[in-house]
């Protein structure tokens, strides 16, 4: 427990220390905000009770928190190829407890992107109660957590940076946009769409997004006209189903990261030294 805690606080301490990366999730998020609402332009979601930021800021905290919890394992990688890793894991230390302390250090990193996203909000015309603000809570930690696993996945099977940056990427960007987030689900081929239910950020945004939206007393049969609810199969999925859905995936992730973490070898810096 002692050690996990200990990965888990390094990782803050790395966050915390990160001013740039900091500063550049603030500018990131209020251009995202921005520039999302001038691109909706006269999509006027006002008829209906809803805001603009209502629309757009379940799709832009799942994905920070997706790019912030993934990209965060790059620490991983790197601490291979530079030996560091390798002090860890010639010690006695279970590599289960390395790989657990990496998974919610990456996460908690995320959920404190996601709550600069919950300040800043405010300032684009969001609303909260104090039963929207716990319930995404909820939602932030199921999804950082999945996406931390994910992301402790790749770094454990790749010998490089550049190979972690690049899987990365290839995953991101239709992940991102077969979620919902900024491109409504009912929109898409009739065969992309089951693609979408493997998705852990369709969840996390339909989690968002019915919470966000739950106090205006919006009916489901306009929501669905809008492509702002999910279905599967002619059910409705509640948030509450989201987030158990996401759990669900995300303990599935988290067993495949620490089981690949305990195969990762303590020679890696020898073979990635030698390439060189």
């Amino acid at each position: 427990m002692r050690a996990m805690f200990t990965i888990w606080y390094r990782e803050l301490l790395n966050y915390s220390r990160d001013k740039t990366n900091i500063i550049s999730s603030v500018v990131i998020t209020l251009m995202m905000l921005l520039i999302f609402s001038f691109a909706l332009g006269n999509f006027d979601t006002s008829i209906l009770g809803i805001k603009q930021v209502q629309y757009l800021l379940p799709g832009i905290i799942a994905t920070t928190i997706f790019l912030t919890a993934v990209t965060s394992a790059l620490t991983v990688v790197i601490d291979k190829t530079e030996g560091f890793m390798k002090e860890f894991l010639v010690s006695p230390t279970k590599r289960s407890s390395i790989a657990a302390g990496k998974i919610f250090g990456s996460a908690t990193t995320a959920i404190l992107q996601g709550t600069i996203i919950l300040l800043l909000s405010p300032l684009f015309g969001m609303n909260y109660t104090f039963s929207m603000i716990w319930q995404l809570y909820v939602g932030m930690i199921a999804i950082a957590i999945t996406c931390a696993s994910l992301g402790l996945l790749i770094a454990a099977k790749v010998k490089s940076a550049i190979s972690f940056q690049i899987l990365t990427q290839i995953l991101m960007m239709p992940m991102v946009f077969l979620s919902g987030a900024y491109v409504p689900i009912n929109l898409l081929p009739d065969w992309l769409k089951p693609v979408t239910y493997l998705n852990p950020l369709t969840y996390a945004v339909s989690a968002f997004r019915r919470i966000t939206l739950i106090a205006t007393g919006i009916l489901d049969a306009d929501l669905e006209k809008m492509g702002l609810l999910l279905k599967i199969g002619g059910s409705i999925i509640t948030p509450t189903s989201s987030i158990f859905l996401m759990l669900i995936i995300g303990i599935g992730f988290f067993l495949l990261a620490v089981r690949a973490f305990k195969r990762t070898s303590i020679t890696q810096k020898i073979k990635v030294s030698g390439r060189m």
